[in-house]
Order: C-alpha cells, then structure tokens, then sequence
C-alpha cells in the first residue's frame, strides 16, 4: 500500500507543477483568473507551490507522521481556498484547471488519512538482514546410519590401509 500511496504523490506532484507553471503562463493567466491579473495568478500559484515541495518531501520521508499531517491540512486549505475562490468570490474560473486541482487535493486527503489509519502504516519495516530461525532441511542425512559407511567399502579400505 505505502508503493502505491508514493505513485500517487508522484503523480499528483506533477499536476502540482502543471498547475503552478499555468498560474506563472501569461498564456493561461486570462483563463485561470476572472480578471486576469498576473498578480493574482502568482498569488494563487505560492501555496500550490508549497504543496508540491511538501509532497516531494513526503514522498522521500513516507513514514513521517508530522509530513503526514502537514500534507493533509495543506491540502485541505488549497482545496477550500480553491474552491471558494470559485464558487464564493467569484475571482476563478470555473474550468478543468480549477476542477482538478480541487479533486486531486480532496482525493489526495482521502487516500493519505486512509493510509495514516491502515494497519500497514502502523507497522514496522521487517529488515531483511534482520536473523530468524533457522529450519532443518536435510535432516535424514544426520541420521547416524547414513554418516557410517560399511566396512567392505572401498574408500574405507583405502583409508585403514593408509593409516
């Protein structure tokens, strides 16, 4: 589950620098924001950036419960301030920029709460160098007729002879 959760940060990092790189596109400007205002648009472009290097980071340092719950409250503060910019004030477009941004980071905060809560996030890593208990195989091969060989064989022969 944790390989899994770690692909998904790495794709919705990359949306996350889609999303910034679009808000610093004078092209994309007029399309993101209701007035276009490069300022703005480099405003709204600082706490997607931020959610980016906090994702990069927990991607390196997945066990970390504090990156955890740093992600998971910025993520949440983006999604809402996205979404009231939208639909409350009115300064954003409605459009699949907007929409996406809102569903990765309320997606993002569903799969990184389940994780936090999984049984396999509470456990430890098993180290493979770690020692275990050691099976028998072979075990007929220590049976006390199998090590003495017979008198009349050869190499027993040989080796009375030469001693």
């Amino acid at each position: 589950m944790e390989r899994s959760a770690r692909a998904w940060m790495s794709i919705v990092v990359v949306q996350a620098m889609g999303s910034v790189w679009m808000c610093y596109a004078k092209q994309s400007a007029a399309s993101h924001y209701t007035p276009s205002s490069p300022a703005l648009s480099r405003a709204h472009a600082l706490p997607l950036a931020l959610l980016c290097v906090l994702r990069i980071v927990l991607i390196f340092s997945f066990r970390n419960v504090a990156v955890h719950v740093a992600h998971i409250l910025l993520s949440i503060v983006t999604a809402l301030h996205t979404f009231s910019e939208v639909f409350f004030f009115e300064s954003m477009s409605y459009g699949i920029v907007t929409v996406t941004e809102v569903t990765l980071n309320a997606f993002s905060v569903v799969v990184m709460f389940t994780f936090l809560t999984s049984s396999s996030f509470n456990t430890e890593n098993v180290t493979e160098n770690a020692r275990r208990p050691r099976k028998i195989t072979a075990k007929h091969f220590m049976e006390g007729e199998m090590l003495t060989p017979d008198e009349d064989d050869e190499m027993v022969k040989a080796y009375k002879k030469w001693k």
